[in-house]
């Protein structure tokens, strides 16, 4: 049992490690999104996701070694916020190193988390910017050419006026 609760334990040191390389490349991620680097977010974005593929391979892997445990001390698994209850209850000590390590995961999730709304927000202002600059441009656009913002002819002007002033 205790190859078991070893094997878990790594497997949440794993998991913490590659949460903070993904916290690494949301950070990297906002430095590319506040500086407007397409090459460098596109790079980023890959790199989280190959982090992302890894986490689930981890969780999955974690989630075999709990059924195992669960089955080598005869219990049916109910649901995963149960699981650290339990393990506390049946392994003791054992556990102890379990639980400060799903603490320490919990932190980094978290951090992880607030990271990856602050970038959502940086994302939502810059496409609301880009919209009422676009939205301007079209403005200003249509009332140079003569036109209304509907491509119709604007009948205060009966001439393109942008065109005449400067062909």
């Amino acid at each position: 049992m205790r190859y078991v609760v070893s094997r878990l334990c790594g497997l949440l040191n794993r998991q913490i490690a590659t949460y903070k390389k993904l916290v690494d490349e949301m950070l990297l991620e906002r430095k590319a999104l506040l500086e407007r680097d397409i090459k460098l977010i596109k790079e980023s974005l890959e790199k989280q996701q190959v982090l992302v593929d890894e986490l689930y391979d981890i969780m999955r892997d974690y989630d075999e070694e709990v059924d195992y445990l669960y089955k080598e001390m005869g219990l049916t698994r109910r649901s995963a916020k149960k699981d650290e209850e339990v393990l506390t209850q049946k392994l003791g000590k054992d556990a102890l190193k379990m639980k400060q390590l799903g603490d320490h995961l919990k932190q980094v999730v978290m951090r992880a988390k607030k990271i990856n709304r602050e970038n959502q927000k940086i994302i939502e202002v810059s496409n609301s910017f880009f919209r009422s600059y676009f939205y301007c441009l079209q403005q200003l656009k249509s009332q140079i050419l003569g036109y209304t913002p509907k491509a119709k002819a604007d009948t205060r002007y009966t001439e393109n006026i942008y065109i005449n002033q400067h062909f």
